[in-house]
């Protein structure tokens, strides 16, 4: 029998959630705290933190590139491709809100908004549309697709 999980609520406090999840399922709410998680590991530079809901096979559009990542491998080639973090502009909040989280059996499908605020304004706030499908392995959810689209409004 699989070892019981335990999914860490411990979130830093520039990790800011305004969403409702009192009507949440134990796996909505599981989900929605693995979200939370991956984005508290990358504030936090704690990158196992974020990587160990994802799956080997995971796709990713990242809202940076055109090109999906196919697999970890791909993943992490786009990750060594971003610009160096001691000069890029530094995130200093990250809010989350709306999720909205269908689960069925071993299958979650996962929408949400993201806002990141930098660091002394250094860019423009964004405002990032997240779609993501997670899958139960061997007990645990992890991470198999995740959709970022950046929000430009029209003016």
């Amino acid at each position: 029998m699989a070892e019981p999980v335990t999914i860490r609520t411990d979130f830093p406090d520039n990790l800011v959630d305004f969403a409702d999840t009192s009507g949440f399922s134990g796996d909505q709410l599981a989900v929605w705290n693995l979200q939370k998680g991956m984005y508290a590991g990358f504030l936090t530079g704690e990158r196992s933190r974020t990587d160990k809901h994802l799956a080997h096979d995971v796709t990713i559009w990242d809202v940076l590139v055109e090109k999906i990542a196919d697999g970890l491998v791909e993943y992490n080639a786009l990750r060594a491709a971003r610009p160096d973090p001691a000069t890029a502009p530094k995130i200093e909040i990250i809010e989350c809100f709306q999720p909205i989280i269908d689960v069925w059996d071993d299958t979650a499908v996962g929408r949400h908004i993201l806002r990141a605020r930098y660091v002394d304004n250094a860019s423009p706030e964004e405002i990032t549309k997240v779609s993501t499908a997670w899958r139960r392995r061997e007990g645990e959810w992890m991470l198999v697709h995740s959709h970022e689209d950046l929000f430009l409004p029209v003016s």
